[in-house]
């Protein structure tokens, strides 16, 4: 098994829906944990994840896994760091 590091691409939303249901699987893991974060049902998680990658002033790094399987390369994101510009 590989890893790889890249930026996402502000571009593709299948990166966009790949760390939202990421980012959805940990806040609800970690709401379970910790019951000071308390989790708005209704919130969007793909929609808000979409938005920061479309930001100007936002961009993300992601971890990839890179598995061989049947000879085809598989590709799956298992972490993401998103960083912010501010004035």
């Amino acid at each position: 098994m590989t890893y790889l590091v890249r930026s996402s691409k502000p571009e593709s939303e299948e990166d966009g829906i790949a760390i939202s249901d990421l980012m959805k699987s940990f806040h609800r893991e970690r709401s379970v944990e910790d019951p000071a974060l308390i989790l708005n049902p209704n919130f969007d998680f793909q929609k808000y994840t979409l938005d920061k990658l479309s930001s100007p002033f936002s961009f993300c790094w992601l971890i990839e896994t890179q598995a061989k399987d049947n000879l085809d390369l598989k590709k799956k994101i298992i972490g993401f760091l998103f960083g912010n510009y501010y004035n």
